[in-house]
């Protein structure tokens, strides 16, 4: 039986041992990889180890038997298949020194939530086929997907992320994501949906924008501008007649000035696709 990355521990490592297929000795590489690191050399050899220092804890879905990469993030032990990560990221594959010859490879992912790297793997690994992505539905988890996808150029699941986070996350939400991720094809809808609302910005909405650092405020003052646009003149509104079964309704008034327009305006983008910094604010110097 060939042994994989669930293999049982050894006297040889107090954790696991991975060994590779082949118990003939295999030849060293004709051109040495300079400066690499013993554990991501993608050089074949006839066993994998990994020290004492490498111990985390098996992830209790994602520890699979017959995983051929294992990577640590945070104290959890991953192990999956090479394929997703060469087939969907170069970027990911090259930095990594993922190849077809090694049986096994062991990498630590710094800088990354666990959380973040389980709704990765959950559209890679999904529970069950019954329904689309069923392991990942709300913003937060949506969000872990994005965060990954961007940070490792994962193109095809960064667009995933992207359509699904457009349905389901309100104007504050895409201003956010849109100045976390690059998303500026969300900004001018977003922007005239907080427009065209009767109510004004909140103070958690507020709070939430100045997430954003300085261009948050910016945001604020452009957006009362384009809402101050929209009602100020009362030549932009138009009387609505009433119903006929109902002689003393009142007359409404609807603003006929297009909200995208305004912010367009008040924003300054270009005919062409949006800027994350509106052509009104200053550039920092």
């Amino acid at each position: 039986m060939s042994p994989n990355c669930a293999s049982s521990p050894t006297s040889e490592s107090p954790w696991y041992n991975i060994q590779s297929r082949s118990s003939s000795p295999r030849p060293a590489p004709t051109t040495p990889l300079e400066d690499a690191d013993p554990l991501l050399d993608c050089t074949p050899s006839p066993e994998f180890h990994i020290s004492d220092s490498h111990v985390g804890k098996r992830h209790a879905r994602f520890y699979l038997p017959d995983g051929n990469v294992i990577f640590r993030v945070e104290n959890t032990l991953y192990c999956v298949h090479r394929y997703f990560f060469q087939k969907y990221s170069e970027g990911f594959a090259a930095k990594y020194k993922l190849c077809e010859e090694t049986e096994a490879t062991f990498i630590h992912l710094e800088d990354v939530q666990a959380k973040d790297f389980d709704q990765m793997l959950s559209i890679f690994y999904p529970s069950t086929w019954s329904t689309i992505h069923p392991d990942t539905k709300t913003v937060d988890e949506w969000t872990s997907v994005l965060r990954l996808a961007t940070t490792w150029n994962f193109t095809s699941l960064r667009k995933l992320a992207v359509d699904r986070l457009s349905k389901i996350t309100s104007p504050i939400e895409k201003i956010l994501l849109s100045y976390r991720f690059d998303i500026p094809q969300w900004l001018p809808l977003a922007y005239a949906s907080l427009c065209e609302r009767s109510k004004p910005l909140s103070i958690e909405e507020g709070r939430q924008l100045f997430e954003l650092g300085g261009i948050g405020g910016d945001i604020i003052i452009l957006l009362n501008q384009a809402r101050h646009e929209l009602t100020r003149n009362p030549g932009n509104t138009v009387a609505t007649p009433p119903p006929t079964f109902s002689r003393s309704t009142t007359v409404a008034s609807k603003p006929v000035v297009n909200a995208n327009e305004v912010v367009k305006k008040v924003f300054g983008f270009d005919e062409g696709e949006p800027k994350l910094v509106p052509a009104q604010v200053p550039a920092a110097t």
